[in-house]
């Protein structure tokens, strides 16, 4: 593959996501990708594959008069990315002109001794991870105590647990006792999609939720993510994701329906791409994920 550098034309503070994988080791109800009937599979990529293309790509370093210069922030995200097969060495080869921020259940098997996955990282600086915790599949104890051993080495930034049931406040007030009891911070999570065929969250929800993904006009969030049907539009966003397969979009639903309106592929050997930087057409509103909510603007809705 030729590994001559390549332009994504969007601005540096856009946010840029690697989905290495889809797979996860879970199977959570309240999963933001079960939102959509038709998720897909995509092929997974040999890691040196992702190292080699992500590191091509110019512009990750801002400099700044008589400062140090800022790179580029990077998501490494699934699905759990720690089950891509080569998700270690994908951590270590990403050059240091990348700020990492992985998401993780720490669950996968590779987290499962997590002494020996510590010793293999090589990359210390500019990584960090945001764990999530699920109840459904994980003891709560022993999550503590992989969540503090990371701590020792690494940065973890947010601790999240996802409010399932909605407003389950009970179940939320044990488990933020428990992390407290050993120094930690777990931050709610608003629970948001459809639960007993209703989409939440609602206008009554009371405000106890530490993320809520900027959802302040319920009307409008039931227009875009009812998943009843699509109205055209002109939006805009600010987005680079890449899809285990390198596809390009700028929105999950495409991703996780692997829509055909993608914006060329990262492992293309002649990598071209028409990522919009202002308002396009849209014929999908109404379909939205909830996770992009609040990060898009709406011109027109015909």
């Amino acid at each position: 593959m030729n590994n001559a550098s390549i332009s994504i034309p969007l601005s540096f503070n856009s946010y840029w996501a690697a989905f290495i994988t889809l797979d996860c080791n879970f199977k959570c109800p309240y999963c933001i990708q079960k939102i959509h009937s038709n998720a897909p599979k995509y092929n997974v990529l040999p890691g040196k594959l992702w190292i080699d293309r992500l590191n091509s790509i110019e512009g990750r370093q801002k400099r700044k008069f008589l400062r140090r210069p800022k790179v580029k922030k990077l998501a490494i995200i699934g699905g759990s990315p720690g089950v891509h097969p080569d998700f270690l060495e994908i951590l270590n080869g990403l050059d240091n002109n990348w700020m990492i921020t992985v998401t993780s259940n720490l669950s996968a098997p590779i987290f499962s001794n997590l002494d020996l996955f510590l010793k293999r990282i090589k990359r210390k600086k500019r990584l960090k991870f945001n764990v999530s915790f699920h109840p459904l599949y994980a003891n709560v104890d022993y999550f503590i105590s992989k969540v503090i051993a990371l701590k020792k080495e690494l940065w973890v930034h947010h601790i999240f647990y996802v409010a399932y049931p909605p407003d389950n406040e009970k179940d939320f007030n044990d488990i933020k006792k428990a992390f407290a009891k050993k120094g930690l911070t777990v931050e709610l999570q608003r629970f948001t999609g459809f639960y007993k065929g209703e989409l939440y969250p609602k206008e009554d929800s009371e405000k106890k939720y530490d993320l809520d993904y900027g959802i302040n006009d319920y009307e409008f969030y039931r227009q875009a993510c009812s998943q009843k049907s699509k109205k055209e539009v002109l939006c805009k966003m600010n987005k680079v994701l890449f899809t285990p397969n390198g596809n390009i979009y700028n929105c999950h639903y495409r991703l996780y329906t692997n829509s055909p309106c993608y914006y060329g592929n990262l492992f293309d050997e002649e990598f071209r791409t028409n990522l919009p930087q202002d308002f396009f057409e849209c014929e999908e509103f109404g379909f939205c994920n909830p996770c992009d909510f609040g990060n898009f603007q709406i011109k027109t809705i015909i």
